[in-house]
């Protein structure tokens, strides 16, 4: 059963810090039904699986080894505000957490 990023930080906000659906929402920079939305799917993922004795893994994106140290930049989500490292060479810059492929240039995003 995978759990994505943006499912991992709604709960941790509303049910580990305690925010409103509407604090969290402003947090995450997406809509309160987006958040209640979430909300609900983990928090039924969360149930089946404890139920179904299923193991869950979080979708994460992780970056290996050989990449770490070199063509490596920084990129702020305009959708989410995220602070994300990616390979420059692979392309992909879709953000970790909402998934959005919307960046912010470096004087707007204060990296």
């Amino acid at each position: 059963m995978t759990i994505t990023n943006l499912e991992l930080e709604i709960i941790k906000l509303i049910d580990i810090k305690k925010y409103s659906i509407s604090r969290c929402s402003e947090e995450l920079k997406i809509s309160k039904k987006e958040v209640k939305k979430n909300l609900n799917s983990v928090r039924e993922k969360i149930v089946n699986g404890l139920l179904n004795e299923e193991s869950f893994e979080i979708e994460k994106l992780e970056i290996k080894e050989e990449e770490k140290e070199e063509n490596i930049c920084k990129f702020r989500c305009s959708v989410c505000g995220k602070i994300y490292s990616v390979n420059y060479k692979n392309g992909s810059i879709i953000c970790p957490l909402c998934f959005s492929s919307k960046v912010m240039d470096k004087k707007t995003a204060n990296i």
